[in-house]
């Protein structure tokens, strides 16, 4: 590979690591990649790529696709000039930029949960949170690579993926008894204001007077969250096998209301791993700002199971980017799956597969997988109030995005959720969507063997 300006090597490479995700990248064909140059003499493929700094008003729209970092007026994408073939606009720092998380290392002021806000986001500014940009920036650029071999007779193979698309389902086990002392203190401060809800003073008073009831009755009172049973039977019938994500009850107060080191959560942790299932981390809040806290829950974990956790999510999507992934990568986990806007479903990272993110402390890529967070339940119905049917539309939209590209649809689905009196038909369109998705022909797999899958491949 010629390069003039080794100081951006390492971005360079980065975006190449990941477009080998969807082609074959010989060292011979690489020969011929040209970058940094305006003399474009002799034979080769010629990137235009710059590594400006971004500007939004110069954002040029391509096929309904923005380019970050346009280099002209022209709207094609490449020129053929003899056996040779040049992008006209630069397409690696446009993909750099989106798939390293660039925009999160700029100051901004975070929300109450000290996440990078959606309304912060170039997805938010420029409308594309559906919209896996840097995925249409591959295809081009390797229809561009196309071209150049088959101007010069130089065999371009893709990797072509054996499904329409992966299907990653997981659980945050954030709660497992609706009803105990923690819940009727929630409630009641509900009913007196100290805690925010769109509740009237009626069905505040209702939900306490409810909670109250059956925490007093003990062992004979019911436990709608207490559900794993249901959940799995769902997905064993329709040939699925999920990843759950247990939290820590670091601080109660914003943590689990349960200890990991209940015998029933053992035994149960345990019985999905012997059933096929995945059991992970869901990292306390604290923890995203703190190795040590980090460290030490996931060897707390560890301690308890039949086999090592290889992934993690983050409780609130609470993540310091990217030192939350230094801290992962040192203790030893193999991907994150924290990585979508809390507040609109989507490709936070323009992105819908698997990639590895960048450290801008070191210029170096992370050793560390990141699974995009494409759909959260909360998102649907706690930030967009979407009806059923709007959620569907916006699922299926975002599923014919990720079909185009044999991408990961990762689906996020609590365990509260799957109850109906805290919404009535919730379960009926959960389980009527999993039927959906996997009408489709998607493969359905666990986050740890998605990653493996990936591994094995490259």
């Amino acid at each position: 590979m010629n390069n003039n300006n080794n100081s951006y090597k390492s971005k360079i490479n980065y975006v190449l690591f990941h477009l080998k995700q969807h082609m074959e990248l010989s060292d011979s064909l690489m020969n011929h990649f040209l970058f940094f140059t305006n003399n474009e003499t002799g034979i080769g493929i010629f990137f235009n790529t710059q590594f400006s700094e971004f500007d939004i008003d110069n954002v040029k729209w391509v096929d309904n696709i923005p380019v970050l970092f346009p280099q002209s007026d022209i709207d094609e994408i490449f020129s053929v000039k003899g056996k040779s073939v040049t992008f006209n606009h630069d397409l690696i720092s446009s993909a750099f930029f989106l798939l390293s998380g660039k925009q999160e290392t700029a100051n901004f002021i975070p929300d109450s949960y000290g996440r990078f806000p959606y309304a912060e986001s170039v997805q938010y500014k420029l409308n594309i949170p559906h919209i896996p940009v840097v995925n249409y920036y591959f295809e081009w650029i390797i229809q561009g690579i196309e071209k150049f071999g088959e101007l010069n007779r130089i065999e371009v193979k893709r990797k072509i993926s054996k499904a329409p698309f992966t299907f990653a389902l997981s659980h945050d086990i954030d709660r497992i008894d609706r009803y105990d002392r923690f819940y009727v203190a929630y409630h009641f401060k509900e009913l007196l204001g100290i805690e925010k809800t769109d509740k009237t003073k009626y069905n505040a008073l209702k939900d306490l007077a409810i909670c109250t009831f059956e925490w007093v009755k003990g062992k004979k009172r019911k436990n709608p969250w207490w559900n794993f049973k249901e959940i799995t039977d769902i997905e064993n019938k329709l040939g699925i096998k999920s990843a759950f994500y247990f939290l820590p009850n670091h601080n109660y107060k914003v943590d689990a209301f349960y200890s990991l080191e209940e015998p029933r959560v053992i035994m149960l942790m345990n019985s999905l791993i012997n059933n096929g299932f995945e059991v992970g981390m869901h990292g306390a809040m604290a923890s995203a700002n703190d190795e040590q806290v980090l460290k030490g829950q996931i060897q707390r974990l560890n301690k308890l199971l039949h086999e090592p956790i290889s992934g993690n999510r983050q409780h609130n999507l609470s993540f310091k980017y990217h030192d939350t992934l230094k801290y992962l990568q040192s203790a030893g986990v193999k991907y994150d799956t924290t990585l979508g806007f809390a507040e609109h479903e989507g490709f936070r990272n323009s992105y819908c597969h698997p990639f590895k993110p960048f450290d801008f402390d070191n210029n170096e890529m992370l050793d560390i997988w990141e699974i995009p967070l494409v759909v959260m339940d909360a998102t649907l119905f706690k930030y967009q109030k979407y009806s059923f049917e709007q959620a569907n539309k916006a699922i299926d939209n975002l599923i014919v995005e990720i079909e185009k590209f044999g991408g990961v649809f990762s689906l996020l689905w609590h365990n509260s959720y799957y109850d109906n009196e805290v919404m009535p038909g919730i379960i009926e369109f959960y389980e009527n969507m999993l039927e959906r998705v996997m009408n489709k022909g998607a493969i359905a797999n666990t986050a740890k063997n998605i990653i493996r899958v990936i591994d094995n491949r490259l």
